[in-house]
């Protein structure tokens, strides 16, 4: 694959460190990672912008982007975050909104106008693009950290809507919805949550992030343009 730019939200995930890794041997490809962190190690990383996603204008970040739209675009986000809440929140008697809004803005709003953003600049350029946007199995099975759950159901909604709107002018838009993997979102989540959703699946064991980066590789740089709109879900079998 020749003049193809990676750009990869969440460069710094467990997730984007495996997909990159099975990229690892592609010359061909460049990629772009941003993160609220210091860079990671990825040798395959072409370049990278440090920033914090609620402190800065999806404008502004789009302007000091060096990205070239005369070569093809794949987008991956790989955004995922919990709440405070969601481990807390049995036995209390009230629920706070100020932590619903802030996981929604930060799980859902925040991807939704980096895609705006970025689907505005490709059919401006006529610039063929793909969007990858990594979900959760709690869009289907919903999740105690109420915020959470709300904005990975909304992520699918994204993932339809846009590929409705744009599939034919170019914009190839598929969703990942992946179930519990070892990562290092989820060894923040306690033992007994973790425990409930492994005995959720049909295969009785969490995921390796392999597993998981596979599919969202393939979805990414292999997938035929006929696959947009698809969710794909790789949770072991868990829908309860």
């Amino acid at each position: 694959m020749t003049n193809h730019t990676l750009l990869i939200l969440g460069a710094n995930s467990t997730l984007a460190g495996a997909i990159l890794k099975q990229q690892e041997k592609s010359n061909s490809i460049n990629v772009f990672g941003i993160d609220r962190q210091d860079k990671a190690s990825y040798s395959q990383l072409s370049d990278y912008m440090k920033l914090d996603f609620t402190g800065i204008s999806i404008q502004q970040i789009w302007q000091d982007l060096p990205l070239d739209f005369s070569n093809e675009l794949t987008f991956i986000s790989c955004i995922g975050r919990f709440g405070e809440q969601g481990s807390q929140l049995q036995g209390q008697s009230s629920l706070s909104t100020k932590e619903v809004l802030k996981q929604v803005n930060i799980n859902l709003m925040y991807v939704t106008s980096f895609c705006c953003e970025l689907i505005n600049r490709c059919l401006y350029y006529g610039c063929k693009c793909r969007i990858v946007v990594v979900g959760s199995s709690a869009s289907w099975v919903g999740s105690r950290d109420i915020g959470y759950g709300i904005a990975k159901a909304g992520l699918n909604g994204l993932v339809l809507s846009l590929s409705k709107s744009f599939a034919s002018r170019g914009i190839t838009v598929l969703g990942v919805n992946p179930g519990i993997f070892d990562s290092l979102m989820a060894r923040n989540v306690s033992a007994e949550r973790q425990q409930y959703a492994i005995q959720s699946t049909h295969i009785k064991r969490a995921g390796q992030v392999e597993e998981i980066a596979k599919v969202v590789g393939y979805a990414a740089l292999e997938a035929p343009d006929y696959m947009t709109g698809a969710i794909l879900p790789v949770n072991g079998g868990q829908y309860t």
